[in-house]
C-alpha cells in the first residue's frame, strides 16, 4: 500500500490537502461564468445537433438564468426547448421547463393580454407534461411552479384550482405588475 510508511497524522493531512483539491475544484465549476458554460455546451451541441441530452442542459442552463431577469438568456432557453421537443414531445421534464419559460415571457413583456397568452400557453405546457408523466416524481414541480408562474410566489399561495384557470393566470399578470 502506497500509505503504509505513513503516520496517521501524515495520512491526515494528505486526506484534508485531497478534501480542499475536491472541494475547490467542484466550487470553481458551479461558479463557471453563465457565457463560458454557455459556450461549451453550444460548442458541443455543433457536433451534435440533435443531442436530446445537451439541448435539455442548454435550455436549463438558459432557464435558470433566465430566472435571474435575463431576458436573453429566456429566448435562447426557448429555442433550446422547442429544438429538444421537436425531436422528441415526450418528454416531460423539457416540457415543464418550456411550459415555465413562457411564463417568464410574460414577465418580461409590457401587454397584459400578451403576459396573459404566454401565461395561459406556459400552463397548457406544464399541464401536458402531467399528463405525458403522470406518475413521474419529475414533473411534481408542476404544482409548485403553478404557485410561482410569474416568477415570484403569490403572497397568498393561490393554486390554479382554488380561483379557477383564468382567475390565476390574472392573479399571475396583476402579482408580476406589482
Amino acid at each position: 500500500c502506497m500509505f503504509s510508511g505513513l503516520s496517521m497524522s501524515a495520512m491526515n493531512r494528505w486526506l484534508g490537502v485531497l478534501v480542499l483539491l475536491v472541494g475547490s475544484l467542484v466550487t470553481a465549476a458551479a461558479t463557471e461564468p453563465f457565457a463560458d458554460q454557455l459556450a461549451a455546451l453550444q460548442s458541443r451541441l455543433q457536433a451534435d445537433p440533435t443531442n436530446t441530452l445537451i439541448l435539455f442542459q442548454l435550455g436549463d442552463l438558459c432557464y435558470h438564468e433566465g430566472a435571474n431577469n435575463n431576458e436573453k438568456a429566456v429566448i435562447l432557453a426557448e429555442g433550446y426547448l422547442k429544438r429538444l421537443l421537436a425531436i422528441d414531445t415526450n418528454q416531460a421534464m423539457a416540457r415543464v421547463r418550456y411550459g415555465s419559460v413562457l411564463t417568464m415571457k410574460a414577465r418580461d413583456t409590457l401587454w397584459p393580454l400578451t403576459q396573459l397568452s404566454y401565461v395561459k400557453a406556459g400552463n397548457r405546457e406544464m399541464d401536458a407534461a402531467v399528463k405525458i408523466a403522470p406518475n413521474d416524481a419529475q414533473p411534481a414541480p408542476v404544482q409548485i411552479a403553478r404557485r410561482c408562474v410569474c416568477g415570484s410566489p403569490h403572497p397568498a399561495s393561490h393554486h390554479v384550482s382554488e380561483l379557477g384557470p383564468l382567475r390565476f393566470q390574472v392573479a399571475c399578470v396583476v402579482h408580476r405588475a406589482r
